[in-house]
């Protein structure tokens, strides 16, 4: 007894020394072994900033310890400021979106201590091994409008919230309501499915419910609630799940894909593998991003609505990546314009002999103001498959909407679905100019911070100041004829910094100079950019990387190498007749090497282009174009 227990003793430790994230002494801990001169850690839990979250080396390994809350994270490891990579040792993995992985893993709290679960689907027809609560008292009921009602005991609580996979495990998200004499009450809007949960008293203690349905392992030595919703002429019901249905995914009746009435409710479905949550959004929600989820059945997104008969416009909304991303649905029976340069699905619901039918609407047209201008791009990306050649893998796009009422006031906004990436407010009186921006930086020969405000008067003096980890970062600039000089407070990657810019004309060429010291880590910048009538070029060298572009009558080469990692990335592209160009570029890193070569029409309010791309072993197809308006 005393050789199992301690060899069972040394296992532990064993995974515990080669994992890459567990929990000690209440704090996460991250772990990663690499040859660097710096690491930082990136993910969901810093807004992804990659030299925010500087890492410490302890005899190779660097380490850093974060106090997080419960609930699901992402993340990555940023080397020397400029290579993202995946945790080799995560607890498990989502795609990140761009071809690669992201680690992933759910923070819990089992009986007061915090614990780390992984992320992940289960494979669809696995059994689930339910144990019946037989002596359970009835307190979960459906009511008279459909909503699931668990009801749960505990006098000497304070407050209760309820987490399950029903909200991703949210212990903040969910609360009971007090009912009196001791009980309290959740309220829940259900499909029907499998749903697991715990109860959450005061924020800390997390406990199965004594009057579950039944319970399941929850891999951590205790038990999640267990309940299953069915439903049976038009009517939902609560039980422990059936035998016959306890699998992780079912799908009793074929639903096509895109818009269909089926047993008079309106289902939509759609297919988007790399999303890890999907959700619908309509005319028939206002279009709450979040408030009808859908859920993954047999690899397809779908939900079934109730709806009157009516017109309705509706899209999806899929989180990729952390990030929200709006798509039509490519089989809705019709489209209008979503007034962001895309479409919104559209359909109507009409009775028919007694029956709900689909009819597709007159397709609509919007007339924009012209007070507005700006731009529309997009990408559509197929991967190449050897079984059906070319397989979607996804779509982007992006609206650049610029509002001028005045030659004083100028509004800018960048959104990807409905996001915003970035915006620009600005304001110009007389010789003073006033501009907030968000996700935006400055127009610099060194890029600084993304988000301030930034005020300038007479293009002589100015001042930028943003906020960022409980720092204050700010600019200040003052000019003299054509010399410049700066200094930044952790306003360039985070050090503080002084610079100085010369801007002076020699034979019809004008040149611009500008060069400085990093404070922190003793490193120098240095930015030339020349510029003629037939030729420009640029060159520069910040944080290690040398990079140079040359513009010489259409024909465009481009190229940067890193002295931290000798990774280096080159490309060109050259005018083929007047409206087109031929591209192709090579990028090398310890990682991967991509190449992509290709061809493109540019016309003065628009473009269009196909790409042709390699990454590792994989192809890629990329159309993407842009609209001007």
């Amino acid at each position: 007894m005393t050789k199992k227990l301690i060899l069972v003793m040394i296992l532990a430790l064993a995974v515990l020394s080669f994992a890459g994230v567990y929990v000690e002494s209440g704090k996460v801990v991250f772990t990663f072994e690499v040859d660097a001169n710096q690491v930082y850690l990136a993910g969901n839990f810093n807004n992804w900033l990659p030299d925010s979250l500087a890492m410490e080396n302890e005899n190779g390994i660097w380490k850093i310890s974060l106090e997080l809350q419960p609930g699901e994270y992402q993340y990555k490891f940023v080397i020397d400021g400029t290579k993202w990579v995946e945790d080799p040792e995560a607890p498990s993995y989502v795609d990140d979106g761009f071809g690669g992985k992201n680690g992933a893993f759910l923070l819990i709290e089992e009986n007061g201590v915090l614990v780390i679960k992984a992320v992940g689907e289960e494979s669809p027809g696995t059994k689930i091994k339910y144990e019946i609560n037989e002596n359970r008292e009835d307190t979960i009921y459906v009511d008279e409008e459909g909503y699931i009602i668990i009801r749960y005991y505990n006098p000497e609580a304070e407050y209760v919230m309820i987490a399950g996979n029903f909200n991703d495990w949210d212990p903040e998200s969910l609360e009971m309501y007090e009912a009196g004499d001791g009980w309290w009450e959740a309220v829940l809007e259900l499909e029907p499915g499998i749903y697991e949960y715990k109860f959450v008293i005061n924020g800390e203690n997390w406990i199965e419910d004594p009057n579950a349905f039944a319970y399941v392992d929850d891999g951590f030595g205790g038990k999640n609630s267990v309940l299953a919703v069915y439903e049976e002429d038009s009517k939902l019901i609560v039980s422990a799940p059936r035998e016959e249905q306890s699998e992780v995914e079912t799908a009793s009746i074929e639903i096509p894909l895109g818009v269909s009435v089926i047993d008079g409710k309106v289902y939509f479905k759609v297919e988007k593998k790399e999303a890890t949550k999907a959700y619908l959004a309509g005319t028939f929600n206002n279009w709450d991003p979040q408030s009808i989820e859908m859920k993954n059945v047999n690899g397809y997104w779908q939900v079934s609505l109730e709806l009157n008969p009516g017109k309705y416009q509706y899209k999806f909304v899929f989180i990729i990546n952390d990030n929200q991303t709006w798509q039509e649905d490519p089989f809705a029976p019709g489209y209008v314009p979503d007034g962001f340069g895309g479409k919104n699905g559209i359909f109507e619901l009409v009775e028919q002999d007694g029956s709900l039918v689909i009819l597709k609407p007159e397709e609509t047209s919007s007339q924009s103001s012209s007070s507005l201008s700006g731009n529309y791009s997009f990408t559509l990306t197929y991967k190449y498959d050897q079984d059906i050649i070319l397989k979607g893998y996804g779509f982007d796009n992006s609206l650049n909407l610029i509002f001028k009422p005045s030659d004083e006031l100028e509004f800018s906004l960048k959104y990807s679905g409905a996001t915003i990436d970035n915006a620009k407010l600005e304001f110009s009186w007389q010789k003073l100019n006033l501009m907030a921006h968000y996700n935006l930086p400055l127009d610099l020969a060194i890029e600084g911070i993304s988000s301030g405000v930034f005020v300038n008067y007479d293009n002589k003096f100015f001042v930028d100041i943003g906020a960022l980890n409980d720092v204050l970062p700010f600019l200040l600039w003052v000019r003299f004829g054509d010399f410049s000089v700066y200094y930044g407070n952790k306003y360039f990657y985070g050090e503080n910094a002084i610079f100085a810019g010369y801007d002076f004309e020699f034979s019809s060429i004008d040149f611009e100079l500008f060069g400085g010291y990093f404070v922190e880590s003793s490193n120098f910048a240095i930015s030339i950019n020349t510029n003629s009538k037939n030729w420009n070029s640029e060159f520069s060298y910040v944080n290690n990387i040398i990079s140079l572009n040359i513009d010489v009558y259409g024909w465009e080469i481009f190229g940067n190498y890193s002295m931290l990692d000798s990774s280096y990335e080159i490309s060109l592209s050259a005018p083929l007749f007047e409206i087109y160009k031929i591209f192709g570029g090579y990028r090398h890193s310890s990682l991967i090497d991509k190449s992509h070569i290709g061809f493109g029409l540019f016309e003065d309010d628009y473009s269009l282009r196909l790409k042709i791309r390699t990454e590792a072993s994989n192809i890629f197809l990329d159309i993407f174009g842009e609209i001007n308006f």
